[in-house]
């Protein structure tokens, strides 16, 4: 028992070491990517409200709050690694310890395969907007019932083969005769557990780094597609309630958006525009911090990441958005794309070009907002971006 708890206490104080390390140099990397965001993207964090000296302390202090969780929850889960290890370096082949390991490795794969199986059942009746957490807690019950039941029959097939060989072998040493090496014998849990510890770690690699690679790789474009000069871009929007559309010609710094409420013209060149109302014919100029401010909602707003909201490319906030997301692929109109769900919303991309598509979003209570996108880029002629009004 001491050198079990030994063992235990060695492990947790390791894996802590290692992963508050880690996450310390990794947030180090994140904020400093925070920073390159703010420099390369001010226009976007403009906020006219002040904050007082309350409440800026009131904010330093929640964070210093938020980081001493992070820590807390860090020793959490180096605890329930570290006794893992240490139950995994303690096992003897007829130590109690062996069938915790089983029950809770057992545990976890069984999880794993009973929600999966959900999950697939919700995407063949058509659900297709599910939280895996969720769908995992709806069965936890008939899980740990069922494993329950079936890890007391297995341990007690278990222990009657075992009294079966302990039988078999006092009979043999009365007579003895040849014995044949059983597969309990030859079996080694240390091996399997870590054979299985090595599977599961390259899936989740695999998974988290695929999701890395595709969101990084969307972001990379939305980043050259800013800086382009001349495309069309049409944006179609349906509910249950309303349907709209809105249009934007740019050539040469010439920006033209149309909805069916108002255009929108800017001269980026001379930092002139105005917004014409098509109800009743007036107009509405731009100029100094009015022009920014329009142009930075009018313009941008195309080619920005839809999860990020500019058009930075980073590492470490993408890395972290791929464990909050689900990636599958599908076909939409003809072509073969990426499907990034986020909470209840979903993402069709070209896997080509990784343009955004359609993005779905749909509520809980069943209402479902729909918005198409179509793409020329290359074809805008100056008529096009003409000025719809002589001034």
């Amino acid at each position: 028992m001491k050198n079990t708890l030994k063992n235990i206490f060695v492990s947790i104080s390791i894996i802590f070491l290692v992963l508050t390390l880690s996450y310390t140099l990794i947030y180090k990397s994140y904020r400093i990517e925070l920073i390159k965001i703010f420099q390369e993207n001010s226009d976007l964090y403009i906020s006219e409200n002040t904050i007082s000296p309350k409440e800026n302390h009131i904010n330093l202090n929640n964070s210093i709050i938020y980081m001493l969780n992070t820590y807390i929850n860090l020793f959490i889960i180096s605890a329930c690694i570290g006794t893992l290890i240490g139950l995994f370096r303690s096992v003897k082949e007829l130590s109690i310890v062996k069938y915790i390991l089983f029950f809770i490795f057992g545990y976890l794969l069984y999880s794993i395969i009973w929600t999966e199986f959900v999950v697939i059942i919700n995407k063949f009746v058509g659900n297709t907007h599910f939280d895996r957490f969720d769908l995992f807690m709806s069965v936890a019950l008939i899980i740990s019932v069922s494993f329950i039941l079936i890890y007391i029959t297995i341990v007690a097939g278990i222990i009657f083969y075992n009294k079966h060989q302990v039988k078999e072998l006092n009979e043999n040493l009365k007579q003895p005769k040849p014995i044949k090496n059983s597969f309990w014998k030859k079996f080694h849990l240390k091996k399997i557990l870590i054979f299985i510890l090595i599977i599961a770690v390259f899936v989740f690699v695999f998974v988290i780094g695929r999701k890395t690679v595709i969101l990084i790789n969307y972001s990379k474009k939305m980043n050259e597609l800013s800086n382009c000069e001349n495309y069309y871009y049409k944006e179609t929007r349906t509910s249950s309630n309303y349907s709209s559309s809105s249009e934007r010609w740019r050539k040469d710094g010439i920006i033209l958006y149309k909805t069916d409420k108002l255009i929108n013209y800017f001269d980026l060149n001379n930092k002139e525009g105005f917004a014409y109302y098509l109800k009743d014919n007036t107009v509405s100029k731009f100029s100094g911090e009015d022009f920014n401010s329009s142009i930075s909602h009018n313009s941008n707003i195309v080619f920005t990441n839809q999860f990020f909201y500019d058009t930075t490319v980073t590492f470490w906030r993408t890395f972290f958005l791929s464990f909050n997301v689900s990636i599958d692929e599908d076909i939409y109109n003809g072509t073969k794309c990426y499907v990034i769900k986020y909470g209840l919303s979903q993402l069709y991309l070209d896997k080509n070009t990784y343009l955004p598509l359609q993005k779905v979003y749909q509520d809980n209570l069943g209402n479902k907002d729909i918005e198409n996108y179509y793409y020329e880029f290359g074809n805008v002629t100056d008529s096009d971006v003409s000025k719809p009004i002589s001034e």
